[in-house]
């Protein structure tokens, strides 16, 4: 297989989507004037870190690689069915000096294994790594990557797209022409393959969905195969075939289970890169009855209208069905196309969502759909209604949810509901039934019983008003303050009474109509 040149670097720019095109980029523009670039290039979705830099550095999609931030910032990556560009060029190539240069640790800590000799440098600021990187450039080697991370940094603290935003990707446009210059320093850049990439994009505060500004992307190639002009689809997990071919390395056989990583078009002169567009796997129903509450077959016709305090499908936004109440979005809240039905949420770590004010006198029921992390190693936020210490908040763990009821300062109920052994993964569906008159605290899982409580007393007579609070706990500090977790959630439904087992019964024909 033909060798094209003898020295690849992969310059990746966090959180930079396509927002380069808003702003100037004199290196990139120089760097990029005789090779190929594209602004609309693709992210994985989820357009999220580990996600991408995984798929990156591993060449398979995020459902292939199986990698999340907390996985990768948790533990050490040794998946031998699926190594690292790094090792396939270390088996390949045998004693070369490769090297990764990276502000977020947890890619040399959870997306490259540790044994095979690559070189990892780290440090706390992208203008500290940039010395680190120029100092491993003069050791001329076959394979460098570079991760900055203050543009993404930027971006959740100011917006993506506004002015602070872009005048950090003005920054790494400099560090980018450094690190090109000291190529061309070093005497190796004519054999040279010199890439730009970014990992994702963002939309307002945050990222995770795709939306065009979360998944559009900058790429731009440069070296002497390179022919001018423009690089054709491309996603994120095609750099792993990008580098091995600049290498001489034989790529893989696409697996969209697997490996699936191709040479788009517009990268090789003499290439013509044959890609395999996948299509986005959505899971809907035929009838959504969720969206359109009111109509035959929706959420109507299981529960009545009087009944339904709010009713959340997540579908693109934050919005109430119902129309009862409004809702107010702090930071971004991301969704996917992998639901219960169509689209979830997933809250907590860049964002949650407060309602106007509801009232629950004569007991509740919230019902809702959460999908198990396994990364989670203690207590994530679902959802919360109320106020501080008056109010419940609804927890969700490896192996359970967690249910607590405050009545007042700091007296609390606190209820840990197992999720069923069998279930090792996928979509679990909590509700949680609390009777005032009777003073009776029951809960489901999967609309089956599993738990009757008597709170003895306190509870009795609880009158709970505040807002519904999706994605933190009552005071707004379990998620997004102190725990970072991100949970994912779905169908959350919220009633003023206690619904019966009959009721809830009803609700799990609901939510399984028309999903064959």
């Amino acid at each position: 297989m033909k060798k094209y040149y003898e020295h690849v670097a992969v310059i990746g720019i966090d959180g930079m989507g396509n927002f380069c095109k808003d702003t100037d980029t004199p290196n990139f523009d120089r760097i990029f004037s005789k090779g190929a670039r594209t602004d609309y290039a693709w992210s994985m979705d989820p357009t999220i870190s580990a996600e991408n830099w995984g798929g990156m550095l591993l060449g398979a999609l995020p459902a292939a690689h199986g990698l999340t931030n907390s996985i990768v910032d948790s533990r050490e990556y040794t998946n031998a069915e699926l190594p690292s560009v790094f090792k396939r060029i270390r088996e390949a190539m045998g004693d070369v000096y490769l090297s990764s240069c990276v502000n977020w640790n947890p890619i040399n800590h959870g997306i490259i294994e540790h044994d095979i000799g690559v070189t990892l440098k780290t440090a706390d600021s992208d203008g500290k790594l940039l010395p680190k990187i120029l100092r491993e450039v003069k050791k001329k080697p076959m394979f460098l990557f570079v991760q900055f991370d203050e543009v993404d940094g930027s971006g959740h603290s100011a917006g993506y797209g506004t002015p602070k935003h872009l005048s950090k990707i003005r920054v790494m446009d400099r560090y980018t022409g450094k690190i090109y210059d000291a190529y061309k320093e070093a005497g190796i850049l004519d054999k040279t393959l010199f890439i730009v990439i970014a990992d994702h994009g963002g939309y307002s505060h945050g990222h995770g969905g795709y939306s065009d500004g979360e998944k559009f992307i900058f790429l731009g190639a440069a070296g002497k195969y390179v022919p001018k002009g423009k690089i054709d689809y491309a996603q994120t997990k095609d750099i792993s075939a990008i580098v091995l071919t600049a290498l001489g390395i034989e790529v893989p056989e696409f697996d969209e289970n697997g490996y699936s990583s191709q040479v788009p078009d517009g990268i090789f002169k003499d290439i013509k890169g044959v890609h395999e567009k996948l299509v986005l796997k959505e899971y809907r129903s035929k009838s959504l009855p969720v969206i359109a509450p009111e109509k035959r077959g929706g959420l109507y016709t299981y529960a009545r209208k009087d009944d339904i305090v709010c009713a959340f499908p997540f579908e693109g936004n934050v919005e109430d069905i119902t129309g009862n109440v409004t809702v107010k979005e702090t930071g971004h809240i991301k969704y996917y196309n992998s639901g219960v039905r169509g689209e979830c949420a997933e809250p907590g770590e860049n964002g949650y969502a407060v309602t106007s004010p509801v009232c629950l006198d004569s007991g509740f029921t919230v019902s809702m759909w959460i999908k198990k992390d396994k990364a989670h190693h203690d207590d994530a936020a679902v959802v919360s209604v109320g106020r501080p210490g008056r109010g419940f908040t609804v927890y969700e763990s490896i192996q359970d949810a967690k249910f607590r009821m405050w009545t007042g300062g700091n007296l609390c109920e606190s209820h840990t509901i197992a999720f069923p052994i069998d279930l090792e993964s996928g979509w679990t569906h909590f509700a949680a039934v609390f009777d005032n008159a009777e003073n009776m605290l029951e809960f489901y899982i999967n609309f089956r019983p599993v738990a009757l409580r008597f709170p003895g007393g306190k509870f009795k007579g609880l009158k709970i008003k505040g807002p519904v609070i999706i994605g933190e706990d009552l005071e707004k500090k379990n998620n997004t303050v102190t725990r970072h977790f991100n949970t994912l959630t779905d169908g959350l439904i919220i009633f003023s009474r206690p619904l019966g087992k009959k009721e809830i019964e009803k609700l799990g024909k609901y939510w399984r109509a028309d999903s064959e």
